[in-house]
């Protein structure tokens, strides 16, 4: 392509034009609220420093974000852990300001694919429909519309990035950022395959390799400091034999295809399990995977290794969580390359017959569309992120369980408590009981809310949350020094910047007259959660009776 004058006033144009439809498609997203991790991180970031900074890389990423003890070191990502610092430090806790930083991420994404797919085409048309693909792909609704979905596409962005200073020789610049991939997300690792793939396309298997090999010896090195900090390389959260591996390995294949090339009904959580034995559907799994990736490998060769290896450790199970071994947002970055192969098969109609390539490609790109903002919808809250879930797969306990707390949250508590106790059922679960608790406490039934605090301390002694109302309780019934006591264990524990804590001591301290203290304790509530109404009152009224005095 020239990229002087008009042609390149003309390129700057058109990709200036799929990136407002991204944007625009997505901006229902940025009335969304924090959900499921989002919480979790947000409640934690704020005890970071700059003095925490050099600690993120000597620990794994839940160290730092969650509370409980039994978490398996399985996740190195300080450069993540660093990005959501320095994000928290200029955003604060805006959830509109989060939302756009995620839209922000996706159109940066977008256009580095629109840039991959013409250093690998050539071809300005391809280009541009290969962007719009993904720009527009209602299987990235997970990545863009969550907040924390952005651990996707800053990996993507740094991947795609370093491909392409790779592809024009800088090389220092590709392996910086091919560093900083690592660093975020273990789906880079298979960059260095990716490069050798595509150098084999013009040199032989020695120069390729040859030509590879500071990003080979990185690999190394990471994978040595990740054997140290973790304690092994993959870790397993969950113990999977070999033969059940490869088993399920068609039908996890399977699944992302069909979501790339039918991605309708998109959730959190789905029910595809293990499998066990072999059967005439997992044998019909690899027949479809294997034909599809025969058509897409006679039609972009590079673009469909792409995709293939940067899916490939999805495949490995045993490193996934409970919420299931299937994700939408594990598509994200492989969806680049099957992007750029759509892209390259539009192309060529689009050379043989424009007005019907035009026709069919804008009716498509209007149908992704809104099947996007459709997609989109059930990411905006708890509630109705886990009601999708249970949608396809009914009574699912790990639905069941964060829809009960979403409800008790919102105080829908003729929903949440038959759900919750529904689920109680089938097992003790300490956050089902503190929402329990929260909807007693909200129907004034204080002695069964002790009761359910009580219980959910006994199951998790550490549980933050679950002490925190007990102390709520404690200063209601005027018991003060028992409040304390809560309040002291938790500090002991895991600090004192959790939202509702300085709310409570300063209730504390105002029963002893202690008024200065307490507003110093209503201010930093107000700085660890703004939104803190109850805060704002009471340190109101504190200045109002100093204001008198």
């Amino acid at each position: 392509m020239d990229d002087r004058g008009p042609d390149r006033t003309h390129s700057l144009l058109w990709i200036g034009a799929v990136l407002m439809v991204t944007a625009a498609v997505y901006s229902p997203a940025l009335m969304f609220g924090f959900i499921t991790d989002d919480r979790t991180l947000l409640a934690s970031v704020p005890v970071w420093s700059v003095a925490s900074i050099p600690r993120f890389f000597a620990h794994h990423y839940w160290a730092f974000i969650t509370t409980s003890d039994n978490v398996t070191a399985t996740y190195y990502r300080p450069i993540l852990l660093l990005f959501d610092f320095v994000s928290y430090r200029a955003l604060g806790a805006s959830v509109l300001a989060w939302h756009a930083l995620a839209i922000l991420l996706h159109l940066v994404v977008t256009y580095l694919v629109y840039r991959m797919a013409l250093a690998l085409a050539a071809d300005e048309v391809v280009a541009l429909s290969s962007a719009l693909l993904f720009g527009l792909h209602p299987v990235h609704a997970e990545v863009v519309s969550w907040v924390s979905g952005i651990s996707e596409s800053l990996t993507a962005a740094l991947i795609i990035a370093a491909f392409l200073c790779w592809t024009r020789r800088r090389s220092l610049a590709a392996l910086s950022l091919y560093c900083l991939a690592l660093l975020t997300k273990e789906t880079a690792v298979m960059f260095p395959v990716v490069l050798l793939v595509f150098a084999m396309q013009s040199d032989r298997l020695t120069k390729a390799v040859r030509s590879i090999s500071p990003f080979l010896l990185v690999t190394v090195a990471y994978l040595v400091v990740r054997h140290v900090v973790l304690g092994g390389v993959m870790n397993s959260l969950m113990a999977t034999p070999v033969h059940v591996l490869l088993l399920t390995c068609p039908s996890l294949a399977l699944f992302y295809v069909q979501h790339f090339v039918w991605p309708v009904h998109l959730s959190y959580i789905y029910p595809l399990n293990l499998q066990s034995a072999l059967t005439v559907k997992i044998l019909m799994a690899t027949l479809m995977v294997a034909c599809v990736f025969f058509v897409s490998f006679r039609t972009a060769r590079f673009a469909t290794c792409w995709a293939a290896l940067f899916l490939l450790p999805v495949f490995y199970v045993s490193g996934l969580t409970n919420l299931g071994i299937v994700h939408d947002r594990y598509l994200y970055l492989p969806s680049a390359g099957l992007c750029i192969v759509c892209g390259i098969a539009f192309g060529r109609l689009f050379a043989s017959n424009r007005r019907f390539a035009v026709a069919a490609g804008t009716i498509v790109m209007a149908l992704l569309a809104s099947l996007t903002v459709a997609e989109c919808r059930p990411w905006r809250d708890e509630t109705a992120l886990f009601r999708r879930v249970l949608e396809l797969s009914p009574d699912d306990r790990r639905a069941t369980v964060p829809l009960a707390l979403a409800l008790a949250r919102d105080g829908d508590c003729t929903e949440a408590e038959p759900l919750a106790e529904r689920a109680l059922s089938g097992g003790e679960d300490a956050t089902l009981r503190v929402a329990l608790g929260t909807c007693y406490i909200s129907q004034s039934r204080l002695a069964e809310a002790d009761d359910q605090f009580q219980r959910a301390i006994a199951l998790k002694p550490h549980f933050v949350t679950a002490r925190l109302m007990l102390a709520l309780i404690r200063v209601s019934e005027q018991r003060f020094p028992d409040a304390d006591d809560q309040l002291n264990a938790i500090a002991a524990a895991h600090g004192t910047q959790w939202p509702g804590f300085h709310l409570i001591r300063g209730r504390v301290l105002e029963s002893r007259q202690d008024w200065t203290g307490a507003k110093a304790e209503f201010r930093a509530e107000l700085a660890v959660n703004p939104g803190s109404a109850e805060a704002q009152n009471h340190l109101d009224s504190l200045e109002r009776r100093e204001g008198q005095q």
